[in-house]
């Protein structure tokens, strides 16, 4: 199936890490790591036929001689078979590059569960050490001032 509603890509995003395991790799994430390589769609060029398909009609073999009108529509298949065979070219071409915007979207979408998996284990654990210190804090405080 071609054609997956935006809803669906967006609700992946949105249901929660709690079932997922990502895997974080320090040295990918420091400062010092290159940029990812970006999504390419391709595609980049499409290759167009200079010569049309076959044409599915016969307008006689060439010892006949045809009426200018026959001639006339004969050029006026060739062209339109050609400008078929472009259309079809850039039909395919536009489906490629379809299907690897949507392979793009959806692992930008897995990148966004990682990254709301990786603030939600760091607020976890900012909350975690702001609690200890507050603790740490509240008993010093207290033996100090017994002292």
């Amino acid at each position: 199936n071609l054609l997956i509603s935006d809803k669906e890509i967006l609700s992946t995003t949105e249901s929660t890490g709690a079932k997922r395991l990502f895997l974080f790799s320090k040295q990918a994430l420091s400062m010092q790591a290159p940029d990812p390589p970006p999504c390419v769609l391709e595609p980049m060029t499409l290759k167009f036929p200079a010569e049309p398909s076959p044409s599915p009609l016969q307008f006689g073999s060439i010892e006949q001689q045809l009426s200018p009108l026959h001639q006339a529509l004969e050029v006026y298949e060739r062209r339109f078979m050609l400008h078929l065979d472009h259309g079809r070219v850039l039909a395919d071409g536009a489906d490629l590059r379809l299907t690897a915007s949507r392979t793009c979207v959806t692992e930008q979408a897995v990148m966004a569960r990682a990254l709301r998996a990786a603030v939600s284990n760091l607020s976890v654990h900012f909350n975690g050490t702001l609690r200890l210190r507050s603790e740490f804090t509240s008993d010093f405080q207290s033996k100090t001032s017994a002292h």
